[in-house]
């Protein structure tokens, strides 16, 4: 499927902007028709839009009311209403306008004949590749209700990782503006003034003092050039990053190869793809298409060519154990491999992304351990190195008084 930023007319007679995914112009000729608009032109829109990364077209959603709608899709579904009725009941009811400019949309699609699926994916954005895997697998053995229950649990683990993340780095963020203020006031206010009462003195400053003059008077200069230095390099490497796949792959493996920081992310994007896989497994996809459509969910590049590479083994047929021995730790392997003589490999993989899971909030936890103590030792230091930067000289000039008294 590719996304097009498109042109049309509705009814009305009024022209219409927006992007939508389709198979060609052609389809999203009978897309928006089914919407009734009359397409005029359409180009591909690659990801990241013309400037940097923004893309201006892209519709807004937020996580909670995917969820939300899913909840309430599985509560209607449940009482044997067509899915239809369902979608248009949860239209109605819907509070936030954006989503339920989103709804009509799908609505329209879904009445001029399209699929479930399809008429959710007109709408880039909507649901990721996980969640429409897990659709389409569900559209096709008819079991909509249970789909959509699975579907609302995908989006509620999504929700929890980032509220996790959210609240875990919230703290070490603050200690960090913190220090980042703490320097800054010091230096631009405090530092210049304790210069000129030192140098009033008339005595020989010691290497210490000496430096924190040199560091005052470079940062009074300079101190607009690391948050420029840092937007000139991170700007266009987040652009490179998403329109060259070899630029996201080479950065994704070095950022995996970093101490410390590599194992924390490596195991997350292991949690996030078991945990994907196990409920692509349920859904009915078969072990290399679940594998295959799961890669995407480990966000890193280097990690997701590991994974295609274990689905190809899988399609030559290798067991899932030897498939994917390289990606897994031996424990995890053997547990595969147990798993696959008796026959539980859903309940297994259920096990293994829970511990995946574990491992990763665990590291996740420990990294932001290290970090707090780390931030406030920074401060610290920062105050430390200004006071006997500063007092040294004070009481070097106060010991010949003294001696005189």
């Amino acid at each position: 499927m590719t996304a097009y930023a498109y042109r049309a007319v509705n009814a009305a007679g009024q022209l219409q902007k927006g992007l939508m995914t389709a198979a060609n112009e052609n389809d999203l000729a009978v897309l928006l028709r089914g919407q009734d608009m009359e397409l005029i032109d359409a180009r591909e829109r690659r990801e990241g839009g013309a400037f940097l990364w923004i893309n201006p077209l892209k519709p807004t959603l937020r996580g909670e009311d995917r969820t939300l709608l899913c909840g309430q899709l599985r509560d209607l579904l449940n009482t044997g209403m067509p899915f239809a009725q369902a979608l248009h009941h949860v239209l109605r009811a819907a509070g936030d306008v954006n989503l339920r400019h989103h709804l009509e949309a799908v609505e329209k699609t879904f009445l001029a004949g399209a699929s479930i699926t399809q008429s959710f994916e007109s709408l880039p954005f909507f649901f990721d590749g996980i969640a429409l895997s897990i659709l389409h697998a569900g559209e096709k053995n008819g079991d909509l209700a249970q789909t959509f229950t699975r579907l609302t649990r995908h989006l509620q683990e999504q929700q929890a990782i980032k509220k996790q993340l959210r609240r875990a780095v919230r703290y070490p963020l603050f200690l960090l503006a913190l220090a980042l203020s703490v320097t800054g006031f010091m230096m631009t206010f405090v530092v210049p003034q304790l210069i000129a009462f030192l140098t009033s003195l008339g005595t020989t400053l010691p290497p210490m003092t000496r430096f924190l003059i040199h560091s005052a008077h470079l940062f009074s200069i300079l101190w607009w050039a690391l948050p420029l230095a840092t937007l000139t390099l991170l700007l266009p490497l987040i652009n490179l990053r998403r329109r060259h796949h070899a630029v996201k792959l080479t950065t994704d493996r070095l950022l995996l190869s970093l101490p410390v920081i590599g194992s924390l992310f490596h195991k997350t994007a292991l949690a996030r793809l078991t945990g994907s896989f196990a409920l692509l497994i349920k859904a009915g996809l078969s072990l290399p298409d679940a594998l295959r459509t799961a890669a995407q969910a480990s966000g890193n590049a280097a990690l997701e060519v590991q994974i295609l590479e274990a689905s190809d083994r899988l399609l030559t047929g290798l067991p899932l154990s030897q498939a994917t021995a390289f990606l897994f730790d031996p424990l995890i392997t053997q547990r595969l491999i147990i798993a696959e003589k008796s026959g539980t490999l859903q309940t297994v993989l259920d096990s293994i992304s829970l511990s995946y899971e574990a491992q990763a909030k665990e590291a996740i936890d420990t990294f932001l351990g290290a970090l707090e103590p780390a931030l406030t030792l920074l401060v610290g230091g920062l105050l430390a190195w200004i006071v006997l930067a500063v007092l040294g000289p004070v009481y070097g000039s106060l010991a010949p008084l003294a001696q005189g008294m």
